[in-house]
Parts: C-alpha cells; sequence; structure tokens
C-alpha cells in the first residue's frame, strides 16, 4: 500500500492559536473554499517569501514529508539564483559535537558562510535530537548568531508539544519584528485522505463515509493513522463495531511496522551501534536485564534511534521473554499515560489506544 509521502499534497497551516475550521471534525475545507479569505489557512508556497519558520505538527502528522517537499521545490527553483538548499535531520546527530557538525560545520553551510549567496537551511526534528532541546537551540542561536542572517532562509520542524518559545523569541530578535512566522500543520483535506485511499486500491467513497460512521474521521485525517485505519479496511472489508476491536485488528496487522522511509534515513551512512543508554541521556539498566537483551529480540520498545526516552519495556519495569519464538508479549502494569509517553511507532499507538486499563499486549517488533 501506498503512504503519504508518494502524493504530492499541498498540505494548510495555520497559526497555533488559530480558530481552525474543520469538516466532521476532521478535515480541513478544500482550498477553494478559502479563496476569499479570512480563514487564516496558509501553504508554505504563500509563505515562502518569510525568512524564518517554524513548523509545528503533532506525531504522524506529516511534518517531516512537508519540509522535504519544500526543500525539494525551493532547490530546483534556485538552481539559477545559486542558492545553497541545506536538509539536516537533527535527530540523526547523536550528541552535541555531531549535531554541531552536521549543522555548521558542513562543505554546504560553510561555502554559504563564506560566500555571499543565500542559503535555504531546513531543520528537521528539533524535538527528536539526542540532546535536549534547550541545548539544541543554544547550539542554533550560538551558530546562527556568528551568520549573516540576511543572506539566510530557515524553516524548523517541531513536535507541537515542544514547541520551542525561547527560540522563537531569539528569531524574532535575529531576523527583526514580521520576519518570523509561527505555523501548526493543519489536517489533511477530504480529497488528500480520499487519495490516499485511492493510491491502496481501497473504495475511497466508501472508506470515508464508513470512518465517519465508525467515528474515526479524526484518524483518517493524518497520515500515520490514516495508514493504520486503510490496513484494517483493506484486510476486513470495513471498520469493526467498536473502537477496542478496529485497534486490535490494527495491532495484529501493523504492530512491528516502523516508517521505513524514516528509519532508511536514520541508518544511512551509519553503522556503529547505539551510543550506551547513560550516553543517551538515562541511566543504565541492570546487569541482570542487559544480559538479556543483548541476546534477545526487542520487545515492546520504541526505535532506539528515535527517542533518549525510556522504553515501553523499561517503563513498566517487564524483561524481555526468554524464548524469542515466542510472539506476544504481556505488559503486565502498563498504563495508557505509560505508553503514551514512549514514542510513536505504530505498534506503540495501537497499544495506547487499545490499553485504558492496566493490562496490554504487543507483539514482537524485531
Amino acid at each position: 500500500m501506498s503512504d503519504g509521502g508518494s502524493i504530492d499534497w499541498e498540505r494548510g497551516w495555520v497559526a497555533p492559536e488559530g480558530a481552525l475550521p474543520l469538516i466532521h471534525d476532521a478535515w480541513l475545507p478544500e482550498a477553494e473554499l478559502f479563496q476569499h479569505g479570512g480563514s487564516g489557512v496558509v501553504t508554505l508556497e504563500d509563505v515562502r517569501a518569510v525568512p524564518a519558520l517554524v513548523l509545528l505538527g503533532e506525531p504522524g502528522s506529516g511534518k517531516s514529508e512537508c519540509l522535504r517537499r519544500e526543500s525539494t521545490i525551493t532547490e530546483e527553483a534556485t538552481k539559477a539564483d545559486g542558492d545553497e538548499v541545506l536538509l539536516v535531520d537533527l535527530g540523526l546527530a547523536m550528541d552535541a559535537r555531531e549535531l554541531r557538525e552536521r549543522v555548521f560545520e558542513g562543505p554546504k553551510f560553510v561555502a554559504w558562510r563564506n560566500g555571499t549567496g543565500r542559503l535555504h537551511l531546513y531543520l528537521d526534528s528539533l524535538d527528536e535530537a539526542k540532546v535536549q532541546i534547550r541545548k539544541v537551540v543554544s547550539l542554533l542561536e550560538e551558530g546562527l548568531g556568528h551568520c549573516d542572517i540576511r543572506r539566510l532562509v530557515l524553516r524548523v520542524a517541531c513536535r507541537t508539544a515542544d514547541r520551542p518559545l525561547g527560540f522563537e523569541q531569539w528569531l524574532q530578535g535575529a531576523f527583526g519584528e514580521g520576519r518570523v512566522r509561527t505555523l501548526e500543520l493543519a489536517p489533511l483535506r477530504l480529497s488528500e485522505t480520499s487519495a490516499m485511499a485511492a493510491s491502496g486500491n481501497v473504495d475511497a467513497t466508501r472508506f470515508v463515509q464508513d470512518a465517519i460512521n465508525a467515528g474515526v474521521a479524526p484518524l483518517a485525517a493524518r497520515p500515520l493513522s490514516l495508514k493504520m485505519l486503510l490496513r484494517v479496511f483493506a484486510a476486513e472489508g470495513g471498520f469493526p463495531d467498536t473502537l477496542a476491536a478496529l485497534y486490535h485488528d490494527a495491532l495484529l496487522l501493523m504492530v512491528g511496522e516502523e516508517d521505513e522511509e524514516r528509519r532508511a534515513q536514520r541508518s544511512h551512512g551509519r553503522s556503529a551501534a547505539p551510543a550506551p543508554a547513560a550516553e543517551r541521556g538515562r541511566s543504565p539498566r541492570t546487569s541482570s536485564r542487559t544480559t538479556r537483551e543483548k541476546s534477545a529480540p526487542t520487545w515492546g520498545r520504541t526505535r532506539a534511534d528515535r527517542s533518549n526516552e525510556p522504553s515501553v519495556v523499561e517503563r513498566v519495569g517487564h524483561e524481555a521473554p526468554e524464548d524469542p519464538d515466542q510472539w506476544d508479549h504481556e505488559l503486565v502494569g502498563a498504563r495508557a499515560g505509560d505508553v503514551a509517553v514512549s514514542g510513536t511507532g505504530l505498534g506503540v499507538i495501537i497499544l495506547l489506544m487499545l490499553s485504558p486499563g492496566r493490562h496490554g499486549k504487543i507483539m514482537r517488533s524485531g
């Protein structure tokens, strides 16, 4: 089944404090309905003249794909002008030194800093950096503070919950009043959900109507959860009668899957083993658990290269099963709140929705 990255979407954005009209409390109205203004919804094309943008979005909303799309468009559009375009995934940097090297010491940035042209700098995943956000912001402020900011076009993507208010204030001072905007990614439009369904050979009209009837329309308006719904719909020919049954079916179909595109980007050019737990900002496990987990597959865990938060296994204090052929793992004592802060892998999201009480089940993820 196709994912959202294969469809060319010009997504809508709105100021975080702005009003957001929605269809069925889920979808953003189509762009032509906003032609007379007054909605506050813009596209990234509409704001390309703004020197600095802070782009917010909920997990799974598609902000990284938007940033990649915009960087590609900019690179093609500015070739004749000699502008440099640099896209950096801050989540790849394992420590402050590597982050500084990736952003400020690469050949493109150095050539721009020593030249007279313009740089379009796209910084993705501010919230996913292994370094604390405050440290990342300090490094960015220090590095950008030594540059000719007048020749810089900056785009920074971050999870809404981790909105860097202090960094926004610094950018206002560096770029000047009125030259910085903060926008939040709006949900998909109904046409975009339909296009996603059609790309997976699903009857889009029936899928949308069934999603509305089942009360899951808001999930169908986000790329990540939309993919989950489409897999269930394609496999079952519809949605189960209850949300619990839906999440259970989704768990069976999707747990263990990861965002292959993001994982490929994370692992590209990196063969070294992940940093020790203490270096990633959390306390090492006890020696008995460390020994067991070295030889066993990863169970009930968020992606180790994506977050320095405790895994589900660590959070509920449950050790990995001894038998690697055992396919499902009972997370006795797991709470929805425990899982909610442990990552955005599809299996974790489903477990969160499936486990309102203190008992959940997760299947092997690797």
